[in-house]
């Protein structure tokens, strides 16, 4: 009989403790999805608060450059080209955050990334910046050495931004 009661009691304890488990999870199961409507809450304000300014700078960036690109030098140019392209990366972080606000509500669905695409846009920021500020030194970044792999691509994107 006492082993019998034993094996009831511990029955009983686990049998409590799977309610208060689930009860907790059911909880945090709540403040989860609390938490994802706020996010998105906030995504959509962020956005509409990005997305017109952006819009705006973006309409009077390309007004300059077609009513004065005959009169511009060739840097200022490639100064207001390289702010558009900025406005225009911009435009695509904003709405990557809003994907990501709502990456919860339609189920994952894998999709290529054309690397080809980022290793050029990635240049093309590289080119802006080199060609904004005069390079003092050829030589190539030092770097620590845990993150090796990602600054030989800094340095290699550098260097072709440079000699372009």
């Amino acid at each position: 009989m006492t082993a019998d009661r034993a094996y009831r009691r511990e029955i009983e304890r686990a049998s409590a403790e799977i309610v208060a488990r689930g009860e907790k999870l059911s909880a945090a199961l709540v403040e989860l999805r609390r938490s994802n409507e706020e996010l998105e809450q906030f995504a959509g304000a962020v956005s509409h608060d990005l997305v017109r300014p952006m819009a705006a700078a973006h309409g009077f960036l390309d007004l300059l450059l077609s009513e004065y690109a005959p009169v511009m030098d060739e840097r200022a140019g490639k100064w207001l080209t390289g702010a558009i392209r900025s406005v225009e990366r911009m435009q695509k972080l904003v709405d990557a955050l809003l994907r990501y606000a709502r990456a919860g509500q339609t189920p994952y669905q894998a999709e290529p990334v054309p690397l080809n695409n980022v290793l050029l846009d990635v240049l093309a920021d590289l080119r802006t910046a080199t060609e904004a500020a005069a390079p003092r030194s050829r030589r190539p970044t030092t770097c620590r050495p845990y993150s090796g792999i990602r600054c030989c691509c800094a340095n290699s994107c550098r260097t072709l931004s440079t000699t372009r």
